[in-house]
Parts: structure tokens; sequence; C-alpha cells
């Protein structure tokens, strides 16, 4: 169970709200396998038991690191070419995106590098 608040354009705080922010805060149930959870401004990148990563939210910059630049108001399962191995956490920061390995692989996705 988590608490959400705040900006939610983008669907990125897990919640069916309407308009654009979550307010009052919300508890939420999530009946699901989550090892890890990270959000920020505009959106959020869940890791599963599994080691898979799923994201949500804009990715018209490469903030998130999809091959696509669009928006997901979806969770949308995320890899990387030539990666074969699972993901441990991420974090979201305002213009990037970090996601950690199982074996330590520091995979950085920014705004300032769309490669």
């Amino acid at each position: 169970m988590i608490l959400v608040g705040g900006y939610n354009k983008y669907r990125q705080l897990i919640t069916e709200s309407e308009g654009t922010e979550v307010y009052p805060p919300q508890i939420l149930d999530i009946n699901t396998n989550i090892r890890s959870f990270s959000t920020y401004a505009s959106h959020s990148v869940k890791i599963d038991e599994e080691g898979q990563a799923f994201v949500i939210g804009n990715d018209l910059k490469f903030r998130i690191g999809t091959p696509d630049r669009k928006i997901y108001t979806e969770f949308t399962k995320l890899t990387f070419d030539d990666l074969d191995e699972r993901f441990i956490s991420a974090y979201c920061g305002y213009k990037f995106t970090v996601y950690i390995t199982e074996t330590y692989k520091l995979i950085l996705c920014s705004e300032l590098d769309v490669q």
C-alpha cells in the first residue's frame, strides 16, 4: 500500500483520479509484486519481482529511455538492446531515470543524451 498525491497528468501515480492532480492524497492498494517503485515529475518506473521494468509517463525527451518518443498512459514493459539481465531498482529524477541491473550495471537515460 502507498500514499499518492500531487501532479498526475500522465497517470504516473497509478491512480484513476479525474484531472491532473491527486489531492488530497489517496491510499493506493497495489495488488502486484513490486520490488522497486520510483516517481518524479512526469514519469514513474516499477520493477517487478521477476526483474522486469515497467514505465509510464512522458518520454518525449528520453527521460525514461524507451525507443519511442511518446507519452505512455499505461505501464509499458521496458527493454534495452543487448541487455539480458534483470533490473533490481530504478530512480526517477527531473530529467532522467537511472536503472540498476542485477550485476550492478547503471543505465542512465537522460534528456541531455538521447542515445
